[in-house]
């Protein structure tokens, strides 16, 4: 069963129970996949293949219930409309799909430009951009931690791109 959100992230197979969502926190780093390595003359270079970027997220959740992870299972798949948003200068591509709705363009000052009818076509006086990647992770593992007390149910979802 699919949920309305009452945040911008979406796990769109799991969706996002009701009040289990109101203090997200995401982080996106670099996959570690590939070398740098450092040549006899100094110079540094890399080993890294282009087809092996990816990313890793871990998204925490702190709320009144608990996010919807009964079933999810190391190795399950699930795709997220993230919460952290990339940024880019104007000319450079989205390294992922965007978020409908997501794309901001800005111009040198900061203040937002408004976009046309496509999004991801940069208005006249725009000099860079934000939006919110959507990216197919692989469940690498979750926790859940319950306060009675304080009636809060925390949690954490380790995510690596496919």
């Amino acid at each position: 069963m699919y949920y309305a959100t009452e945040t911008v992230l979406d796990l769109v197979e799991l969706g996002i129970i009701p009040q289990s969502a109101r203090q997200i926190g995401q982080t996106l780093t670099l996959e570690s996949a590939g070398s740098l390595r450092r040549l006899a003359n100094g110079e540094l270079k890399s080993r890294m293949r282009p087809s092996l970027r990816k990313y890793r997220s871990a998204i925490s959740f702190s709320d009144t219930y608990p996010p919807a992870f009964n079933a999810l299972w190391a190795g399950d798949i699930v795709t997220v409309h993230c919460a952290a948003e990339l940024s880019g200068k104007v000319g450079s591509a989205f390294v992922r799909p965007h978020v409908p709705g997501s794309v901001i363009w800005r111009n040198a000052l900061g203040d937002v430009v408004a976009s046309g009818e496509d999004e991801t076509v940069a208005p006249v006086g725009a000099t860079n951009f934000t939006f919110r990647p959507i990216i197919v992770f692989m469940i690498e593992g979750w926790d859940l931690d319950a306060d009675e007390y304080g009636a809060v149910v925390s949690s954490a979802l380790n995510l690596r791109e496919v």
